[in-house]
């Protein structure tokens, strides 16, 4: 199959990497049985990035699990974790590179070899009752926003993480959500989310409904502004288009006077910001 050479090294060497003791959750019994059949099978077809990305987000949503443990089922560290679920690459093809790709590759390969006895299985049947009920999304139909309509304070990095935490309170699906927050297709939220990074996404019409229903429920649960929103809606006052600036795209290109280089760094709030070298 299309799975490179290095695959076996990179899954057998992770075997003894965390010891299982320290985990919450373990890797079920036998897990590496169809290591063999995953990298010998000429007809598997290689799932791409994309479509790996949404697999773990609805499992984690789906099951519940953490994400730290997830990673050390997996055998891998945060930083390529976060790197191939939230990085911005220029083709998506160029995170196959990325161990985590193989890691989880493997991962659902072998969650569609267990069946029933799968890690996903397993956790759901583990759930007290009680625990595995969900309230429901809330209806924020009659919110109405004070701010005008343009005006947007969290970045789509942000947008994305709350609205998994959004999943991961309420009974909802993405598809569900994605209409919940006024798109008119069930998969706005999944393209959105697979845009990644900080501000993967920001010309997506999706990053400013989803950021107004976020807003919007926001005020219906009566949850207090954040220190970073407060001091967002201070400093706009002073701004003549008096809307909040959100820091710089790192992936866009900036002009400079030659004779003031500038260097990107992140100021008190931790937006991208320039700042000069003098």
């Amino acid at each position: 199959n299309s799975y490179s050479s290095r695959t076996r090294y990179r899954l057998q060497s992770k075997r003894f990497v965390h010891p299982f003791h320290k985990m919450s959750v373990v890797r079920p019994e036998g897990y590496f049985d169809f290591f063999d059949d995953f990298i010998g099978d000429p007809d598997l077809k290689q799932v791409s990035p994309n479509a790996l990305r949404g697999q773990m987000r609805k499992f984690l949503a789906s099951s519940e699990m953490k994400v730290g443990d997830f990673q050390r089922i997996l055998g891998v560290n945060a930083g390529s974790y976060n790197t191939f679920l939230n990085g911005k690459y220029k083709d998506q093809w160029n995170a196959t590179g990325n161990s985590t790709y193989t890691q989880a590759a493997y991962f659902f390969y072998n969650e569609k070899k267990l069946g029933k006895k799968s890690m996903a299985n397993t956790l759901k049947a583990s759930k007290p009752k009680a625990a595995a009920s969900k309230p429901a999304l809330p209806d924020v139909s009659e919110v109405e926003l004070p701010e005008d309509e343009d005006m947007v304070y969290l970045t789509p990095g942000e947008v994305r993480k709350e609205l998994q935490a959004v999943l991961k309170t309420y009974q909802c699906t993405q598809a569900e959500l994605s209409i919940k927050c006024g798109a008119s297709s069930g998969n706005a939220m999944s393209r959105f989310s697979n845009a990644g990074g900080d501000w993967g996404g920001e010309t997506q019409d999706f990053y400013k409904i989803a950021a107004h229903f976020l807003e919007k429920m926001r005020i219906k649960l009566n949850k207090p502004k954040s220190k970073k929103r407060v001091a967002l809606e201070e400093e706009a006052e002073s701004r003549p288009t008096k809307k909040p600036f959100l820091g710089l795209n790192p992936d866009k290109r900036y002009i400079c006077h030659v004779n003031d280089p500038m260097s990107m760094t992140k100021d008190s709030l931790g937006r991208n910001v320039m700042t000069s070298f003098y």
